[in-house]
């Protein structure tokens, strides 16, 4: 991997990693650099088409070739993500026709963070709790990007500080906002921890 963080700045390139296949690749590469052949095998589809997809994530600057893999007398490429998160530009998320695209990283993301919630010991004790989940994070998201947008481009904002900025100020809005907080506590109740 080159980078810890890589920000998405135009809503197109971030259309390329939202398609289902090209979206678990990422995820498989998260884990470790593979060849073509391997995620193929993994993906349970043709060499052919995930090459394909790698080819449209590698020109979007999602991955990379991280080496070579010798077999027999013929070479294949070794491909690593470029990042090791990739986050949405919160600049570009509000309007400009992004809100489709937003509803479909956003719901993804959710569903996700469920996932690893329930592989982690806690189970889901009603059905339907994504969508509370997803709209306090729609929420505390506008309420950070409308913050952002305070600070001027010459303040040289890194995508660290741009994570430690809005962990922090997601901390706040749970200490000063009761409405917050009470919805945190209601969502956290609709989970229980398993042994």
């Amino acid at each position: 991997m080159r980078d810890e963080i890589r920000v998405i700045e135009d809503p197109k390139v971030l259309s390329i990693s939202l398609e289902p296949t090209r979206s678990e690749i990422l995820k498989i590469l998260s884990k470790r650099d593979m060849t073509i052949v391997d995620l193929a095998d993994r993906l349970d589809k043709h060499p052919t088409t995930v090459y394909r997809h790698v080819k449209k994530l590698e020109d979007n600057d999602y991955v990379y070739v991280s080496g070579v893999k010798w077999k027999s007398h013929s070479s294949e490429y070794v491909y690593g993500r470029t990042a090791q998160l990739f986050l949405p530009d919160c600049r570009f998320m509000n309007g400009n026709g992004m809100t489709k695209m937003r509803l479909v990283w956003e719901e993804g993301q959710v569903d996700r963070v469920v996932e690893l919630l329930e592989k982690i010991g806690y189970h889901k004790k009603t059905h339907g709790i994504e969508r509370d989940i997803y709209r306090l994070f729609t929420e505390l998201d506008d309420r950070f990007c409308e913050r952002v947008k305070e600070i001027d481009d010459n303040d040289g904002l890194s995508h660290f500080d741009f994570l430690t900025l809005k962990r922090l100020l997601l901390l706040m809005s749970i200490v000063n906002d009761g409405d917050i907080k009470g919805r945190i506590e209601s969502i956290f109740s609709n989970f229980e921890e398993t042994d």
